[in-house]
C-alpha cells in the first residue's frame, strides 16, 4: 500500500458571502422544489420615520409677513406697518394672528375716523327737519317761493355767478344752509333788498273837493297830521 490517505468526505469551497448557494441545495429551492431567482440579492427596506408636529411646541413666525388686509378706507402707513411687523416677529405670530390684529386695529381706526361725520351728518339732519317744520319757510317737501326768491336776491349782490358758486358750496359743506337761524336771516335780508312797489291811489280825498269856508275843512294841522286829536 501506498503512503496517500483517501477521505470520503468532499471539499470545503471558500465562497465569498455574496455567492447564491448551489442550485441542489435546500437553501436555492423554495418549499414546493422551485428554484429561486439568483439574478438580485434580497433587500432589507429600512422603514422612513414621519415627524409628526409637536402640539406643545407653537408655530414659528415667518421670516416675512405677506401683505395684510384692511378695511375699505384705511390704509396703513409704511412705516408703521414696518414696526409692527418687528413686533409681530418678536412675539413669534404667525401669518394668520397678525392678521387678526391688523383687523382689531382696521376696524378701530375706522370707527373712530366715521364718528365725526356720523354725528355731522345727524346734525344737519335735525337742522332741515326743523326748516320744513317751519310753515314761514317751507312747503312740502322744500322752501317757500318767496322765501327762494328773498334768498335769490341777497345772494345776487355777491356779483358774480362764480362768488355766488362759491356761497353755496360753503353753506352745503358747513351745513348752514340747512339751519333754521341762518335760513330765516337769509330770508330777511334778502327781503328787505327788494325795490319798492307801485302805490295805486284811491282818487282824491273828498275833504279837497269842498269849499274853503265849509266848516267841515279841516284844519291846516289835522290836514298835515290826520292822526292827532282833532283840533279847534
Amino acid at each position: 500500500m501506498s503512503d496517500t490517505t483517501v477521505t470520503t468526505e468532499p471539499p470545503v469551497l471558500d465562497l465569498p458571502p455574496t455567492t447564491p448557494p448551489q442550485p441542489n441545495t435546500p437553501e436555492a429551492r423554495t418549499s414546493d422544489g422551485t428554484l429561486k431567482d439568483q439574478s438580485t440579492p434580497p433587500t432589507t427596506t429600512t422603514p422612513t420615520e414621519t415627524k409628526t408636529p409637536d402640539p406643545a411646541k407653537p408655530p414659528a413666525a415667518p421670516e416675512t409677513y405677506s401683505d395684510f388686509k384692511v378695511p375699505e378706507g384705511v390704509t396703513l402707513k409704511p412705516d408703521a406697518l414696518k414696526e409692527a411687523s418687528g413686533i409681530f416677529k418678536e412675539l413669534g405670530l404667525t401669518q394668520d394672528q397678525a392678521q387678526r390684529l391688523v383687523d382689531f386695529y382696521g376696524k378701530d381706526i375706522k370707527a373712530a375716523a366715521d364718528a365725526p361725520k356720523t354725528a355731522f351728518d345727524t346734525m344737519v339732519d335735525g337742522w332741515k327737519a326743523d326748516v320744513l317744520k317751519d310753515s314761514s319757510l317751507a312747503l312740502g317737501e322744500g322752501l317757500r317761493p318767496d322765501v327762494k326768491e328773498n334768498i335769490g336776491k341777497l345772494k345776487a349782490t355777491l356779483g358774480s355767478a362764480a362768488e355766488i358758486a362759491e356761497f353755496d358750496k360753503l353753506m352745503n359743506m358747513s351745513g348752514l344752509g340747512n339751519n333754521p337761524t341762518i335760513v330765516k336771516a337769509l330770508n330777511a335780508w334778502g327781503k328787505n333788498l327788494g325795490e319798492g312797489k307801485h302805490v295805486a291811489g284811491n282818487g282824491p280825498s273828498p275833504l279837497g273837493q269842498k269849499a274853503p269856508a265849509a266848516s267841515e275843512r279841516p284844519s291846516v294841522a289835522s290836514s298835515i297830521y290826520p292822526n292827532l286829536p282833532s283840533q279847534r
